[in-house]
């Protein structure tokens, strides 16, 4: 626009208010909506743009794209119109606030500050990019922060116009060149990669207030972008931790294939960070020197609240007793958190069955205890630090990670697995590595990460227990993604009869896949068997099917020990053959020594036959390895409570309630516990009050109760209401 607009001047229905400023796209101005009552700004083009009518409509093609972006961190596009002497311009949203250029110029931003942005800009990028659009342009003039905080990516769809002029001083400032992108200072293809690097340019920038490439002239400044390595951030500001530098310089590998492929790759590291950088900045102030803080001891460093939660901890970690293969304690200690699903929902199964199908190669080692499945699903999506979930459960290594599968049209598609060893006493990174492979090879990935761990970990296994790590299920693909699926349905915490139902439903497809898929045939007898055991399905066609699964289970794979684990319940629950169910179990316990199922089985068989501390030294393990089951510790209180170790039976109530307030058997035990103590009626019938009154054993127990307390009237009154009177 050759003549700048005055004050008040009537573009279309837009009142020109101020200028805001201008560049090389053109000049922008601060207007009012007459229509709509709002402030907007207008962003006039330059004239070239207007009147090549080729570029003219690619632009507004772009735009349209752009403006269709619905996101809190891009800057909203509300009209793309022009003059009546055909000077193009873009209605925007108007915020309140500066430009991070302006913000950056007074000087670096705390660190907290900084990963906020970063995370903030990275959010809007993914958004743009899951939408096939690259911005191109990135950079701190294009980045508004308003006045609370909230970070705007603005001139989406100008980039690729920019892209196509050719690079002079007159059109292009030497700050935007200084945030390209390798392959875009040589003109070669670029894609969302090249907004990566532009967004680590910006990261190192905020963190130093320099920018990492520099020279007297855009030729210099691209010649240092593609041949010359950043200064460590860590040498140009104290307080910055290696974690963060190396986020910054994978964003800024040379070549895109090596930096980050995908940007909710490093929001998921940027989240951690945030974390760790706000507990810094809230202990040192939001200064720029930062001095590493010195260790201090458990005591010192825990709050007052968190020592009482230890404490409990303890006391019932003091419960726990040497197993067969050693004590617990003196075995190292891992979880394998649920892997965190980086594509649509309804890919979610996959995500959890990898994380699973890992731990249990892991668990299949006799020298490593893992927690178990049940206990590590309680931490998904949770907003613990990775220090509390390892005080939770008693382990000294986290096993973290992110799963996205991107299928293709034709053939197996790609699988994208991120995984994280952290050593949890000082939050370090032990390993981690990125798999980006066709899925076809997720057996040999699921294998190389349980390999790495033991390396990291130093652990020893024999011969055998190496095969079981390296053992392939199945070589077809949808096999085992109906396999993953029936995994997770069976899974879920409530039993329902539509879930099982779905459960059937993908072992039945699993084996119609792969007709050689001994593990998928052995969870489908398991799987029926379960229907029959709980009376949803009693018919002898339903324990004919559990048994000929059962029979094709072992002929493909009679060694196999999750094969002997699923036929210890086929004949536990399709015939109530406890011996046979325990001679399954022990030959699946010879190579799985971690698998908390075979313990608590084993657990309630001994009960019967009143071998109470071999029940209880059992469960105790069992509590070790999955500490977040409340069912476990609901049980350890019925077994102390029926071997007269009333202290530790109300202890492990205590737990279990403490775990799973809703659940009523622990309230129970412990009424029953106070009964048989002295001058504990008060403590029996607050414990009492726990119980859903339409509880069976509810009114029994209040018979006892008042009859007890000698309320005679009120326990008859209690016993005329249960079943059958």
């Amino acid at each position: 626009m050759s003549v700048e607009l005055k004050k008040d001047t009537i573009i279309s229905h837009y009142k020109i208010l101020e200028k805001l400023g201008q560049g090389g796209m053109g000049v922008v101005y601060k207007a009012e909506d007459t229509k709509l009552d709002r402030l907007v700004a207008l962003k006039f083009l330059p004239k070239q743009f207007s009147i090549n009518e080729e570029e003219k409509k690619r632009f507004i093609h772009e735009a349209k794209a752009a403006a269709a972006l619905d996101h809190p961190n891009i800057c909203s596009v509300y009209e793309i119109d022009e003059t009546e002497d055909g000077q193009m311009f873009i209605a925007m949203a108007y915020y309140e606030g500066e430009t991070l250029k302006d913000k950056i110029t007074s000087g670096p931003l705390p660190l907290t500050e900084v990963i906020d942005i970063a995370i903030q800009v990275a959010e809007g990028l993914n958004k743009a990019h899951k939408k096939d659009i690259v911005h191109r342009d990135i950079k701190a003039a294009n980045i508004m922060m308003t006045n609370d905080g909230v970070a705007k990516i603005v001139d989406f769809g100008l980039a690729k116009l920019k892209g196509q002029t050719k690079l002079t001083k007159e059109g292009t400032t030497l700050g935007t060149v200084a945030y390209m992108s390798p392959e875009q200072t040589t003109g070669e293809e670029t894609d969302h990669r090249s907004d990566i690097w532009s967004l680590g340019v910006l990261l190192y920038e905020m963190i130093t207030g320099k920018l990492p490439f520099k020279g007297e002239y855009e030729q210099a400044i691209m010649y240092a972008i593609m041949n010359e390595e950043q200064e460590p951030i860590t040498g140009l500001r104290t307080g910055v931790s290696m974690d963060l530098e190396k986020i910054i310089n994978k964003y800024l590998e040379k070549k895109p294939s090596n930096r980050y492929q995908h940007t909710d790759e490093l929001i998921v590291d940027l989240r951690r960070l945030k974390k760790e950088s706000e507990l810094k900045e809230a202990q040192k102030g939001a200064g720029v020197k930062i001095k590493t803080p010195k260790k201090k001891t458990l005591l010192h460093t825990l709050s007052g609240a968190f020592l009482v939660v230890m404490i409990l901890a303890i006391a019932g970690y003091l419960l726990f007793t040497p197993g067969k293969n050693g004590p617990v304690s003196e075995r190292k200690m891992l979880v394998v958190l649920p892997f965190e699903n980086l594509g649509p929902a309804e890919d979610e199964y996959f995500a959890t069955g990898i994380s699973e199908e890992i731990a249990n190669r892991l668990a299949s080692i006799t020298s490593l205890g893992v927690i178990s499945r049940k206990s590590a699903l309680h931490y998904a999506k949770t907003d613990k630090t990775l220090q509390q979930i390892g005080k939770e459960l008693g382990v000294q290594y986290i096993l973290e990670g992110t799963v996205r599968w991107a299928r293709a049209n034709k053939g197996p598609g790609r699988v994208r697995i991120t995984p994280k060893l952290i050593r949890v006493s000082d939050d370090t990174q032990l390993w981690g590595n990125t798999y980006e492979r066709v899925v076809n090879d997720i057996f040999e990935i699921q294998s190389d990460i349980a390999q790495r761990i033991f390396e990291q970990l130093e652990v020893t296994y024999l011969e055998s227990e190496h095969k079981t790590v390296e053992v392939i299920k199945t070589k077809n693909l949808d096999a085992y993604q109906a396999y993953l699926r029936g995994r997770y349905y069976a899974g879920q915490p409530h039993f329902t009869l539509e879930n099982w139902k779905k459960v059937i439903q993908n072992f039945k497809q699993a084996v119609e896949f792969d007709p050689e898929f001994a593990l998928a045939f052995a969870e489908l007898s398991r799987a029926h068997s379960r229907l029959y055991y709980l009376r949803h399905d009693l018919s002898e066609e339903r324990r004919e099917m559990a048994r000929r699964a059962a029979e094709r289970a072992v002929e493909l794979a009679p060694d196999s020990p999750e094969i002997h684990l699923a036929l210890g319940y086929y004949h536990l629950w399709a015939y109530r053959d406890s011996e046979k169910a325990l001679k399954e179990w022990a030959l699946a316990e010879k190579s799985l020594p971690n698998n908390v199922e075979i313990l608590t089985a084993k657990a309630t068989f001994f009960e019967p036959q009143g071998r109470w501390e071999e029940a209880i030294a059992t469960l105790k393990t069992a509590f070790k390895l999955s500490p977040r089951d409340a069912s476990i510790a609901t049980n350890l209180a019925g077994f102390y409570f029926f071997s007269r170790r009333y202290q530790q039976a109300i202890e492990m109530c205590n737990q279990a309630i403490a775990l799973a307030p809703d659940l009523t058997w622990p309230y129970l035990y412990k009424t029953f516990t106070y009964w048989c103590l002295k001058d504990t009626m008060k403590e029996a019938r607050s414990a009492l009050e726990s119980v859903p009154k339409d509880h069976s054993w509810a009114p029994w127990a209040w018979f006892w109760q008042e009859f007890r307390e000698g309320h005679s009237q009120a326990a008859l009154e209690h016993l005329s209401s249960t079943p059958g009177n």
